[in-house]
Order: C-alpha cells, then sequence, then structure tokens
C-alpha cells in the first residue's frame, strides 16, 4: 500500500485533491502535509498517517470506530 501511493498522488493533485476511494485518503493527506516547515515533524507525521490509515483498512475500520478512537486521542490529550 505505501509503494502504491505516487500514482495516486499524480491523480489525486489533477483532479485537486478530491477523495473518490479509500486508496485516494492517504495521498490527499500526504499532500496536505508535504508544506509543513519542520522536516523532521513532517517525516513522524506522514509516517503515522500511513500506517493509521493501512490499519484502518486492514480491520476495516467503521466510522463510529473511528469516531471513538478519536475522541479518546482528544481526551488523553487533555489530560
Amino acid at each position: 500500500m505505501v509503494g502504491s501511493s505516487a500514482p495516486n498522488q499524480d491523480r489525486n493533485a489533477e483532479k485537486g485533491g478530491i477523495i473518490e476511494t479509500q486508496e485516494d485518503v492517504t495521498p490527499v493527506v500526504l499532500a496536505a502535509m508535504a508544506g509543513a516547515s519542520n522536516p523532521r515533524l513532517r517525516e513522524v507525521a506522514e509516517s503515522f498517517v500511513r500506517h493509521m490509515h493501512a490499519f484502518a483498512r486492514e480491520v476495516n475500520l467503521t466510522e463510529s470506530e473511528y469516531d471513538i478512537g478519536i475522541d479518546f486521542l482528544n481526551r488523553i490529550g487533555q489530560a
């Protein structure tokens, strides 16, 4: 999945970042992060996005499960 993102990035750039399929999500997010001024932060964040998106696809994460996970992360971030 990681190796197959480059063609999707090109395709999404041509479409203005429109997300039509599950496979389109990761390249669009990575493209949005490309301008980050801190190279290390960009490297870590891009790796996190690739791994988390692969995880979500692997386990067929539902929208409800995603919402619960994000709520959990927000709550522990405020602790």
